[in-house]
């Protein structure tokens, strides 16, 4: 606090500066005030200024987003269109969240100024194709579960090196989609993929976790080479025939999934060196023979449970 003796005065200079001063001081105000408009409600978390604006009826992103917001929350909106102009100085943004709106356009290089973007949720849309989002280098997760995707397209992202996990479950795949980065996790449940012989992964040794449960798959007699893969999920499809050798594929299995398949013959299932977990609940496998479940030293889990199977 400045203390002035009585009768002193300021020269004109030291006045415009003062008024100046407590101009800028007003707008700052204002500003820090109108960063969290209603309808939403923003908290500072840590380092993150988080934003949410849930079940609010929005059917645009609001305008005038701060540029340092981290955490961007509109899951349950209206919201039927993103433009670049929606997120034109969005510097920090950690997370995108836009689950269950209306989506249904996307627009070329929307995201190209949140190059700090590390998820971005869009699942329970109605997203027929999604464009080039921008430059996003330390991306770790993408959600588009639950739109209408008939096919991947591999320009959606491009650079990304850091890439962990991709949900592309609930669309309306029919093949495989080719997938050109490296990626430890991919959901392909509930689609309408028939077939397992396309090559699929440009890196097929970084995947752990494949899940494919729900589609429409007759036969296994072909996979590509994933030496890291883990988790192998293959439930609710019309499985009838698994070649002999096919496993061969995936050397380091741990756990496989083929509940509620058309399986028969389980004699595939041996010389498995690391696997851990079988199961084959409620198929049609009514007779157990050599070679099946031998060589399989790590093995804990056989699960029949459901097959008909007759004892000699």
């Amino acid at each position: 606090m400045f203390i002035f003796p009585p009768g002193y005065h300021f020269s004109q200079k030291f006045r415009t500066t003062m008024y100046i001063f407590i101009f800028l001081l007003t707008l700052y105000g204002r500003g820090c005030n109108s960063q969290c408009q209603d309808p939403c409600h923003c908290e500072q978390q840590g380092v993150n200024f988080r934003m949410t604006c849930t079940d609010r009826y929005l059917e645009d992103v609001p305008k005038d987003l701060p540029c340092h917001v981290g955490v961007l929350n509109l899951r349950r909106n209206f919201i039927a269109a993103l433009y670049r102009e929606s997120f034109p100085c969005q510097y920090r943004l950690r997370e995108l969240l836009l689950s269950n709106n209306q989506l249904h356009y996307i627009e070329k290089r929307v995201l190209d100024d949140a190059g700090e973007l590390m998820l971005i949720e869009l699942h329970s849309n109605f997203l027929q194709s999604i464009p080039y989002l921008g430059s996003l280098p330390i991306i770790l997760q993408i959600s588009v579960m639950r739109n209408s995707l008939a096919e991947w397209n591999n320009q959606t992202l491009q650079n990304t090196s850091h890439l962990t996990e991709v949900e592309l479950a609930y669309n309306k795949l029919t093949n495989l989609p080719k997938i050109m980065f490296k990626l430890s996790i991919l959901n392909l449940k509930g689609n309408a993929i028939n077939d397992l012989h396309t090559t699929m992964l440009a890196y097929p040794n970084a995947i752990s976790h494949l899940n494919i449960n729900n589609n429409n798959i007759e036969y296994v007699d072909r996979l590509q080479t994933m030496k890291n893969l883990k988790i192998l999920m293959l439930e609710y499809n019309y499985i009838r025939h698994i070649r002999d050798d096919v496993f061969f594929s995936v050397p380091f299995l741990e756990i496989i999934k083929l509940r509620r398949n058309n399986i028969v013959d389980v004699s595939s299932f041996c010389n498995m060196m690391y696997i851990k977990h079988i199961y084959l609940e409620e198929n049609n496998i009514k007779v157990v023979k050599r070679p099946a479940f031998t060589n399989i030293p790590n093995i804990k889990t056989i699960n029949l449970k459901g097959n008909e199977i007759h004892r000699h």
